[in-house]
């Protein structure tokens, strides 16, 4: 007889009946229906702003929980809230970005299947609401410096080098981060391959063939 850890859905079945099976072998694929996880990749400059210590002093604003929510696809303007579960503490190779993963209960009225994309949205702890205009670059552009200190590169277009400039940053919706301060407005900052830059390090403009045609929506 076989009894499963928890109840749920069989997502799949690796064993036909009458097969002959060996020990600790996989017999099904459960899903549980009662809890689900959203996983996000997060660039390394936003870490520390995820991270919440809960033996800090409660009333520092930059200890503070991040609050999230998702959408989905076919849902409208349906905001569902997550709760922070964890961070993957090695970065991924290729993308220099750690996996968060949140919690959610799953919805009554629709079904949520696993590999289904979603868009999350993601409050930072600093609140720009009152600061007046606001300022938006890719998140791409955004790296940390070794006190994991948030960051951009700056163009000098007229001797053609970059800078940097340390900013504070804030919420983050899909693919670009709100910049609280450290940017005026208007300067052009670096947003491919920023990790790898120098202070003072002199840079060429990508050819006008080589770059990716815009989208409707796309930060400038």
């Amino acid at each position: 007889m076989l009894r499963a850890p928890f109840s749920g859905r069989v997502a799949k079945r690796h064993a036909e009946r009458f097969e002959e099976i060996g020990i600790k072998q996989t017999m099904f694929t459960l899903q549980d229906v009662d809890n689900l996880q959203v996983k996000i990749d997060v660039p390394e400059a936003l870490i520390r702003s995820l991270r919440h210590d809960p033996d800090r002093d409660p009333s520092d604003e930059s200890n503070r929980a991040v609050e999230a929510f998702v959408t989905f696809e076919g849902q409208g303007d349906r905001r569902f809230p997550l709760t922070f579960r964890e961070i993957s503490t090695r970065a991924d190779p290729q993308s220099q970005t750690f996996e968060v993963t949140f919690n959610m209960p799953a919805p009554a009225d629709f079904i949520v299947l696993p590999g289904m994309t979603a868009a999350v949205t993601v409050e930072l702890p600093d609140d720009a609401s009152n600061l007046g205009e606001q300022v938006w670059v890719p998140v791409d552009a955004v790296v940390a410096d070794n006190e994991l200190d948030a960051r951009v590169w700056v163009l000098d277009p007229q001797k053609m080098t970059v800078h940097s400039a340390t900013v504070q940053i804030g919420r983050m919706e899909g693919n670009r981060i709100q910049v609280i301060s450290g940017l005026q407005g208007g300067e052009e900052i670096v947003s491919v391959g920023a990790s790898y830059l120098t202070e003072g390090m002199p840079v060429t403009r990508m050819k006008a063939t080589e770059q990716a045609v815009p989208r409707v929506g796309d930060p400038t």
